[in-house]
């Protein structure tokens, strides 16, 4: 247990949260739909990297504030534990990208990589370990496995209390309760963190979700609606895809499929979320190919008042809100002693992160 401390003046909630004051009271200049994003030719682009780097470096220096004030003869860092399973690249790949950012950020990582030819007993007992390993935050299981394992049983067992990706069923039933879940589902979370960074009140809004997956699909559209906006769910049955997008304020697309969405489908002046990314036959690469995602940026943007690129736009957010999430399970198992200090200084980052504050170019935040 920690002994009650002391926090030096220097370092004071207080003085932490008037930061997060000063950052985020300056007015956001998009409140809503502006006419200047209506008459616009060409979209504002919704920059996912330049966002993302901002929260990273956010939680850097909220891992070294809270162990410098709270807990200074204490060597805990948030630890990242994960699993991959077979040689599937872009595993290793994904998982070799998390692993940088918690380096970049301050998160200890641990995990193993098990071989095709594993059972799923082997699998389960490892995930147990790390469920009753204290000096693990959060766990990772890198999807999709190999089809020989049942992978909603492995992520199942995953703890909800380390259960960082949010994709436990306690999770998405608090989810679907318009509850508050213990995580929210990474991909979900940086969409409405891209979203508001250009929208902070979502209320009233008219949103069209196309793809309905467990991953994003079905969580956004039920964040959208905690959020008060009208949504639309569509699936590879909705008949007049066009229709139901065409009237949207906000659409989100996460199929997978390469231009599905054209920009005539789109409303002037809408939010055009691009999660899908696939690679498509390119001979003018060296590759031989290139990543593109649901919509053809390049007639969505004359139409729409904001878009995400693909890549920059989505995919950095997604690891950014892991990032989150585990310095969020950390905090909750490390700082029981200072738990409203805690609380209060999570509902700062939140009102940082949620609003148009983040978009914005000064950068003097926890200074």
């Amino acid at each position: 247990m920690f002994a009650r401390l002391l926090v030096p003046k220097e370092h004071s909630l207080k003085l932490f949260q008037r930061n997060l004051r000063l950052f985020s009271s300056k007015t956001c200049p998009h409140t809503g739909f502006t006419a200047d994003a209506e008459k616009a030719s060409n979209a504002q682009i919704i920059d996912g990297r330049k966002i993302s780097n901002k929260i990273k470096s956010l939680l850097k220096k909220e891992i070294r504030y809270l162990r410098d004030t709270f807990a200074p003869s204490h060597s805990s860092r948030p630890k990242l534990g994960y699993v991959i399973v077979g040689d599937k690249p872009d595993s290793y790949l994904y998982v070799k990208m998390k692993k940088k950012v918690c380096k970049q950020v301050g998160i200890d990582t641990i995990g193993r990589n098990f071989n095709e030819s594993c059972s799923q007993w082997e699998i389960e007992e490892y995930v147990k370990e790390l469920n009753s390993d204290p000096s693990v935050s959060g766990i990772l299981v890198q999807l999709p496995l190999p089809e020989k394992f049942n992978s909603t049983q492995i992520c199942d067992l995953v703890s909800h209390e380390k259960d960082v990706d949010g994709i436990h069923p306690l999770n998405m039933g608090a989810m679907a309760r318009h509850e508050e879940p213990f995580f929210t589902p990474c991909t979900p979370k940086g969409i409405i963190c891209l979203i508001k960074s250009v929208c902070p009140v979502i209320k009233g809004k008219k949103a069209t979700v196309i793809g309905r997956s467990n991953i994003v699909g079905m969580p956004i559209s039920l964040l959208l609606q905690k959020e008060f906006a009208t949504v639309t769910l569509c699936h590879t049955y909705t008949q007049n895809l066009k229709d139901e997008i065409s009237t949207a304020d906000i659409v989100v697309s996460a199929t997978g499929c390469p231009y599905l969405v054209e920009g005539n489908f789109i409303k002037r002046g809408a939010i055009v979320i691009d999660v899908g990314t696939q690679f498509i036959e390119d001979q003018s690469r060296k590759s031989g190919k290139r990543l593109v995602g649901d919509i053809n940026f390049q007639s969505v943007k004359t139409q729409a008042g904001y878009v995400t690129p693909v890549p920059g736009g989505v995919g950095p957010m997604t690891i950014s809100m892991l990032m989150d999430n585990l310095v969020l399970a950390w905090k909750r198992s490390n700082f029981k002693h200072a738990k409203e200090e805690i609380e209060a200084l999570e509902a700062s980052k939140r009102e940082f992160m949620f609003s148009g504050s983040i978009s914005m170019d000064h950068n003097n935040f926890l200074e």
